[in-house]
C-alpha cells in the first residue's frame, strides 16, 4: 500500500483473529469496501510499524504485517522509532487488548495499558516531543492510574483518549439531549462479562447522558446486586420496571435478532448470573446497567426524562462479524481525524469517569447489597463543544 503522510505507529498486546489489533489494525492496511456505509470510505493515514507484547499459535498480525511490507518491532521504542533513534511516527494506537494477563482477586484483568504508555511516555521525553495517542477501551483497570495517564498527558501537551466503539456507533432512534434535558433515572441493558462488557455499557450510557441539562457533575456511589437480588430491587420498584421494559422492548423493535424468545427472568439464568450496577449521580440521577447474558446480545438505554410522559430509548446499530465488526471502521474514522487534527473527539472527562465506574463496579461487584462511596469519581466535566459524528 502507499504510504500516506501521517505516520501511525501501533503497540499492541496481541494480535489473532478477530481481536481489537485485527479489527482496527487490519482495516487499516488492508481497507474494506464494507466499511463505507459506516463512514470510513478509506484511511487517510498510514501504519508504518508496530510492537506486539505477545505473539500466539494463532497469531496472524505477523503475516497481515509482512504482506503489506510493514514491520513489526520487539520493544515499543523500536515501533514508535520505525527501528531508529528517536519518535518518528505522528500518531499512536495503544491497543491494550486481550493476551494472557492474570486477574486480580476481584476479577479485574490486568492489560498493561499503564505500561505500556509509559514505555511511550519515555520515547517522548528522550525525543523532546510527543503526538495524540488513542488507547483502545479504558486507560487502565485502575481507577488512579487511569488518572495518572491523563494527568501526564496534559502535563506534557499531548492528546491522550480513548473509548469502546459502541458510542461511537449509530443510534436507533437518534438521541442526542444537547443540554436541553434533565434526567432523572435511566436503565442500561447489555450482555457479556461484567468487566470487559460493562465497560461498554458505562461507554454507551454515558455518551448520551452526559449531555443532559448541566452536563456531568459526577458519581458518588455505586451498588452492585447479584442473582435474584436484582429482581428483587426490579419488582420493589428501586429499579425502574417501566425502565426495563422500555430497554427490552426498544431492542425487538430496532434488533430482533439479538432477543432470545422465552422469559428474561428464566433465560437470563442460563448465561451466568444476572447483576445489576446501580449508580448515583451527584446531581440526582440514577443510572442503572443490568446484564441480561443469555436474553439479549446488544445494548439499549432508556431515559425518563422531566416533563416527558413516555421514556426516551435508543439502541446502538453494532455490526457483527458479517462485515468483520464494521462499527470498528466508524470508531476508526473518528479516531483517524481526530488524530491528524490533533483534537479529541469528546470530552476527555468521559474517558477517566468509564475507567472509573468500571474500577469501582468491580470493587462494589465483589460486596453485593453494599453501597460504595466514589470519592475519585465526584468530578464534573463539560462534554459540549467537541465535534464527534456518527456514521451515517
Amino acid at each position: 500500500m502507499s504510504e500516506s503522510p501521517f505516520r501511525i505507529a501501533v503497540v499492541g498486546t496481541i494480535y489473532f483473529a478477530n481481536s481489537h489489533c485485527d479489527v482496527i489494525a487490519t482495516r487499516w492496511l488492508e481497507p474494506r469496501e464494507d466499511d463505507t456505509a459506516w463512514g470510513w470510505p478509506k484511511p487517510r493515514s498510514s501504519i508504518v510499524s508496530m510492537s506486539l507484547e505477545q505473539i500466539g499459535d494463532n497469531d496472524v498480525g505477523c503475516e497481515i504485517f509482512a504482506r503489506n511490507g510493514v514491520e513489526i518491532y520487539d520493544s515499543v521504542a523500536g515501533a514508535l522509532g520505525c527501528g531508529s533513534d528517536g519518535l518518528n511516527v505522528d500518531g499512536i494506537l495503544l491497543i491494550g487488548e486481550h493476551g494472557d494477563y492474570p486477574d486480580n482477586e476481584l476479577g479485574q484483568k490486568l492489560y498493561p495499558r499503564k505500561e505500556l504508555f509509559d514505555r511511550i511516555v519515555r520515547v517522548f521525553r528522550e525525543s523532546g516531543r510527543s503526538v495524540p495517542v488513542f488507547c483502545d477501551k479504558h486507560l487502565s483497570w485502575s481507577t488512579d492510574l487511569a488518572r495518572e495517564m491523563q494527568q501526564t498527558a496534559d502535563e506534557m501537551g499531548f492528546m491522550l483518549f480513548s473509548s469502546s466503539s459502541i458510542p461511537l456507533c449509530r443510534r436507533v432512534p437518534p438521541v442526542d439531549l444537547a443540554g436541553r434535558d434533565r434526567v432523572e433515572e435511566a436503565v442500561t441493558l447489555f450482555y457479556g462479562p461484567d468487566e470487559c462488557y460493562g465497560y461498554h455499557s458505562f461507554e454507551f450510557a454515558q455518551a448520551i447522558v452526559e449531555r443532559r441539562a448541566g452536563g456531568e457533575t459526577g458519581v458518588e456511589a455505586i451498588t452492585v446486586h447479584r442473582g435474584d437480588d436484582v429482581w428483587r430491587e426490579v419488582d420493589a420498584e428501586r429499579i425502574s420496571p417501566e425502565l426495563t421494559d422500555a430497554a427490552l422492548a426498544a431492542i425487538v423493535r430496532a434488533s430482533p435478532g439479538c432477543v432470545k424468545e422465552g422469559d428474561v427472568r428464566e433465560n437470563s439464568k442460563g448465561d451466568g448470573e444476572v447483576s445489576a450496577f446501580c449508580i448515583e449521580h451527584r446531581d440526582g440521577m440514577r443510572m442503572t446497567h443490568i446484564n441480561l447474558s443469555g436474553h439479549l446480545s446488544t445494548w439499549s438505554l432508556a431515559m425518563r426524562i422531566a416533563g416527558r410522559d413516555a421514556p426516551v430509548v435508543t439502541v446502538p446499530v453494532v455490526d457483527d462479524a458479517t462485515h468483520f465488526h464494521a462499527h470498528f471502521g466508524t470508531m476508526s474514522r473518528i479516531v483517524e481525524d481526530a488524530m491528524i487534527d490533533n483534537r479529541p473527539p469528546f470530552a476527555p472527562g468521559r474517558s477517566l469517569m468509564t475507567a472509573g465506574l468500571t474500577d469501582f463496579m468491580m470493587r462494589a461487584r465483589a460486596q453485593p447489597g453494599t453501597r460504595l462511596a466514589t470519592p475519585a469519581l465526584e468530578f464534573s466535566y463539560d462534554p459540549f463543544g467537541y465535534e464527534h459524528t456518527f456514521a451515517m
